[in-house]
């Protein structure tokens, strides 16, 4: 377990998240099953932020690697959310901000287990504007889409 501190803002900030190390004997292979849907390998991330923070939170992200059968495993499946991303609820807001969530992206995506050598998982995170600031800013561009189209067809 990995105890990391960071800032999150509504600016991405990459942020490392871990490293996997592998190594294997010559020739190695990845097992398989007989049905090639199911996962030989499982990862779970678990995100948690501090309890004693205005956001605390737990969440994460399992993934599933399979078929097997090769020198690499790649992914297979993701379980509990989207496989790229993960979003933790965010907490009370200071004043004048309305975020609902942290957002984290994983990078890279998708990504495959080696059986030798070193995968960086990273993520991208950032926090997520309430739907309705989301809302306002799409019907802004609209209109602003709309009157510059209106000028230029009057002139």
């Amino acid at each position: 377990m990995t105890n990391k501190s960071f800032r999150a803002t509504n600016v991405s900030t990459p942020v490392f998240l871990g490293l996997f190390d592998a190594s294997s004997s010559p020739g190695f292979t990845w097992p398989t099953y007989t049905n090639p849907r199911v996962s030989v390998l499982q990862f779970d991330l678990r995100l948690a932020h501090a309890p004693d923070s205005p956001i605390a939170a737990v969440g994460g992200q399992s993934w599933g690697f399979g078929p097997g059968g090769g020198a690499s495993l790649p992914l297979l499946t993701s379980f509990g959310g989207s496989g790229d991303h993960a979003f933790l609820p965010a907490g009370p807001n200071p004043p004048g901000f309305n975020y609902t969530a942290i957002a984290y992206t994983f990078t890279p995506y998708p990504f495959m287990m080696p059986s030798n050598g070193s995968l960086a998982l990273s993520a991208d995170v950032g926090a997520v504007p309430e739907p309705g600031t989301i809302v306002l800013l799409g019907l802004s561009l609209a209109g602003a889409a709309y009157v510059r189209r209106r000028r230029a067809l009057h002139s």
